[in-house]
């Protein structure tokens, strides 16, 4: 059976939600010991805590059968690796039929709500958008937040892939139109004036969050995502709150549950960047970069990620 590329599965998938990690616990000085799937796991609280994760965000296959598989090959094999293949080589045979109908979309519908829900009452009843860029996807939210309110002007999309017409980048975006501008994220690199000029925005998204940046690319590409909002232009961010080392297991376990659902290969998953943080700390750094922050913070219900939806203002 052909492995899904990343590609193929963030585009039927959750958004926001979930992203890559590598080095994440330099952050915090902790050691990665026992591992993700054992350190939570082995714990009944944690293990339980997981289960409303794969039940409420994650939600592709049923989850007490992936709960239980999990559990398995965790009381089986010793390391992360293996038992993260131990559980990839029995995926196909988790797959309920008409998967991607049952679980998929509705899960991507589900997320694309939740996220314009609460992007809109950060907005405050803000009615009239003149600029848009969109981080993480080829557009997944504008069409849905376009219900809600009018957005002009310049559209930008700045994804690790340009937008297609295929059947999968259709479904994402909710039309066969493409969406704006394309500009490649390119790991990270900072937004240039000639991709996105100088204050031409009043919203930018990033709904997979800063934490898929590599640690020395952050800090210059929120300097350019404040570059290209207008004054009072508002930067909603959604990121988890990764403040204590259970949560540094428990989020990362989150990304490699997800990746392992979706076939990634173990080469691929240890490869990703994870650049964890505190909200604390995040508020901290964009604040650095000039912008005001909002003391709001939505959750998504069920969510024990603590994915967490803010509101940023350019000063």
């Amino acid at each position: 059976m052909r492995n899904l590329s990343r590609r193929e599965a963030l585009e039927f998938l959750i958004a926001g939600g979930l992203a890559v990690f590598s080095a994440g616990f330099a952050e915090f000085g902790f050691a990665q010991d026992n591992g993700n799937f054992k350190h939570v796991y082995l714990n009944p609280k944690l293990r339980e805590q997981f289960f409303l994760f794969l039940k409420n965000v994650f939600h592709l296959y049923p989850e007490q059968d992936f709960h239980h598989l999990i559990e398995l090959k965790v009381m089986k094999y010793g390391t992360d690796q293996e038992i993260y293949e131990a559980i990839l080589a029995e995926i196909p045979s988790l797959k309920p039929i008409l998967s991607t109908i049952r679980y998929a979309l509705p899960a991507l519908k589900k997320q694309k709500q939740v996220m314009c829900d609460q992007t809109v009452a950060l907005l405050d009843g803000k009615k009239v958008i003149d600029g848009y860029l969109e981080v993480g996807s080829t557009g997944r939210y504008l069409d849905k937040l376009q219900e809600t309110i009018e957005v002009k002007g310049p559209i930008y999309v700045v994804n690790s892939s340009a937008p297609t017409f295929g059947a999968a980048d259709i479904i994402e975006r909710g039309h066969l139109q493409k969406v704006g501008n394309y500009v490649p994220l390119a790991d990270y690199n900072a937004i240039s004036a000639a991709q996105v000029p100088d204050e031409s925005l009043d919203l930018l998204t990033v709904y997979i969050g800063f934490h898929h940046a590599p640690p020395e690319k952050r800090d210059p590409f929120i300097q350019s995502c404040h570059r290209a909002l207008r004054k009072g232009g508002s930067l909603i961010v959604r990121d988890h709150d990764v403040n204590s080392v259970d949560m540094v297991h428990f989020v990362a376990l989150a990304h490699d549950v997800f990746n392992c659902g979706l076939e990634v290969p173990w080469q691929s998953n240890e490869a990703e960047v994870r650049n964890f943080t505190s909200l604390a700390q995040l508020d901290d750094i964009l604040k650095g970069e000039g912008f005001i922050s909002d003391d709001r913070r939505l959750l998504q219900e069920g969510d024990p990620t603590y994915n967490t939806l803010m509101k940023f203002t350019k000063a």
